[in-house]
């Protein structure tokens, strides 16, 4: 499937090199919001275990009403706030 969508041959090294860096660590602070009740998007896919580094945060809303739900707004100013003490 990848191969016909993209063009690219799944074995090209160039094609190896972004899925290494792309399924990495990511190299500053990520806070992931998601949903398992996303309906486009499969929430198992969508977040990590909790780290130093990474932090996951899940609420309940579909794929389009997510930056309207209120526990979303108030995620983002928390994450927000962490931040700017840091």
């Amino acid at each position: 499937m990848f191969e016909l969508v993209s063009g690219q041959r799944a074995d090209d090294p160039a094609v190896r090199a972004m899925l290494e860096e792309a399924s990495s660590p990511l190299p500053v602070p990520a806070t992931a919001i998601w949903s398992a009740s996303d309906g486009l998007v499969n929430g198992a896919i969508c977040h990590e275990p909790d780290c130093e580094t990474a932090r996951s945060i899940e609420v309940d809303s579909s794929h389009l009403w997510v930056q309207m739900k209120p526990q979303v707004l108030r995620a983002i100013a928390q994450t927000l706030g962490r931040s700017a003490a840091a």
